[in-house]
């Protein structure tokens, strides 16, 4: 019976190793600036473009309540609009989000406890309705829809998480099952899983991302 248990009790501590093992982990404002994490989603000449909508989720996990700063920049290639997603901690026993067109204006800030966030994963998600210029943004239970950003018909995506030009400020987190996704012929899923290498693979073997520093 003890020895059923004690197999019991490393199966379980196994497999809750394994599930935060998962992903991939962005080192921040700790770490030198050279050594910070960058990830880079699609290279130029190989960024997709939607019509009509489209949409970006994936899981986040906040690992260091000290660090603060870029989650991503969402660029949009075809013209110079700019999005960015920040974490910022304020000090107690709470920290932000904020939705921003990036250097303008901020669009949606969200307070939540940090009991609630450390070492969880939270799904995100930003559905872009592009027809009806309206952004839906979900964070965990918490959800906000936002008018008049100006989108236009088709957005061409170019993402940036963490450190990339400018930005050098970003929180300590970890980021897994990362989407975006259309039509079907422009739906995309990165697992994160990777062992090594810098080289970011889709669901289905296809190279199409870079990360510096994993």
């Amino acid at each position: 019976m003890i020895r059923r248990r004690l197999c019991l009790l490393f199966l379980l501590t196994g497999m809750t190793l394994f599930a935060y093992s998962q992903g991939l982990l962005f080192q921040a404002n700790d770490k030198e600036i050279k050594e910070r994490t960058s990830l880079q989603i699609f290279q130029e000449g190989t960024i997709p473009c939607f019509t009509k909508n489209f949409q970006l989720s994936f899981e986040l996990s906040i690992r260091d309540f000290d660090t603060f700063g870029y989650v991503f920049l969402l660029k949009e290639d075809q013209g110079k609009t700019q999005y960015s997603f920040t974490d910022t901690y304020l000090y107690g026993e709470n920290s932000t989000f904020k939705f921003n067109t990036d250097g303008k204006e901020n669009h949606y800030s969200l307070n939540l406890l940090n009991d609630a966030l450390a070492y969880q994963w939270i799904p995100v998600s930003f559905a872009f309705d592009l027809q009806q210029d309206v952004l839906t943004i979900r964070i965990g239970d918490n959800e906000k829809k936002i008018t008049s950003l100006g989108l236009k018909d088709t957005f061409c995506p170019h993402l940036f998480f963490g450190r990339y030009d400018y930005i050098l400020d970003m929180p300590t987190f970890a980021i897994r099952n990362l989407k975006l996704e259309g039509d079907r012929s422009h739906s995309y899923t990165f697992p994160l899983n990777e062992n090594e290498g810098e080289e970011v693979h889709t669901s289905t073997g296809e190279v199409l991302g870079t990360v510096v520093n994993p």
